[in-house]
């Protein structure tokens, strides 16, 4: 791979438009979230946080934690609705910390609901989720997904002649 960068041109920069055009553009990209520990669970759907939070409170029951890892636990990340080009500078924040590494592959918006999502390629197998997929919902930096993430543009063996 060659030139890789920020999507949006610097850290925090990326929006939502910016990262569609750069996956219409140049294919996947790269991305850190904040992903859960609870999200090992997920098996279908659109990933949101209110879902989530309905995981999570269903596995607390099950593991009938103390109060203090049960407060540990539902500490809620902020879900601030946003426009396709808010940057994570416009919302303030300077620097996220982030846990996991992800393929962002593509969007859409569930005809049902018109809920707009990511799809999104974890690293956890084939076995995981849909195929080792998952659906996150778009535009409101769930899992802190539209925060920071990475374009390239790919070599072709041709190019470099391996």
């Amino acid at each position: 791979m060659k030139d890789v960068k920020f999507v949006g041109g610097g850290y925090g920069s990326a929006t939502e438009k910016a990262m569609m055009k750069e996956i219409m553009h140049s294919g996947a990209i790269e991305g850190e979230v904040d992903f859960p520990s609870y999200g090992h669970m997920y098996t279908s759907g659109v990933m949101t946080s209110n879902g989530m939070k309905d995981l999570h409170s269903k596995m607390v029951e099950l593991a009938q934690l103390s109060d203090a890892a049960k407060t540990l636990l539902t500490k809620e990340h902020k879900n601030t609705a946003s426009s396709s080009e808010i940057t994570l500078h416009d919302r303030g924040i300077e620097w996220q910390a982030l846990n996991h590494s992800i393929l962002v592959i593509g969007w859409g918006t569930d005809p049902k609901t018109q809920l707009k999502y990511w799809i999104v390629r974890n690293s956890f197998g084939d076995t995981w989720g849909s195929d080792g997929n998952f659906m996150a919902e778009r535009g409101a930096d769930f899992i802190r997904i539209e925060g920071q993430s990475s374009a390239f543009d790919p070599v072709l063996c041709s190019e470099e002649k391996c």
